[in-house]
């Protein structure tokens, strides 16, 4: 199963619609970037995967949905 099909069955599930999703994709292109982002993911960051980023992204992620 695909991430992207993932997600969508996350945001189509009302116990996981309102969790935010952090997308981790070696894909960094802006169209594609910016698909996701309006589909309702919280934040899109590429690979290869810099921790710190990361780490700032769920905390971000944890803060605006608490």
């Amino acid at each position: 199963m695909s991430g992207e099909t993932v997600f969508a069955g996350l945001k189509m599930d009302e116990r996981t619609a309102s969790a935010p999703v952090i997308i981790v994709s070696a894909d960094a292109t802006k169209g594609r970037i910016r698909e996701l982002l309006a589909s309702g993911a919280h934040d899109y960051i590429t690979k290869p995967l810099v921790i710190k980023d990361f780490l700032e992204a769920v905390d971000n992620a944890l803060a605006d949905h608490a």
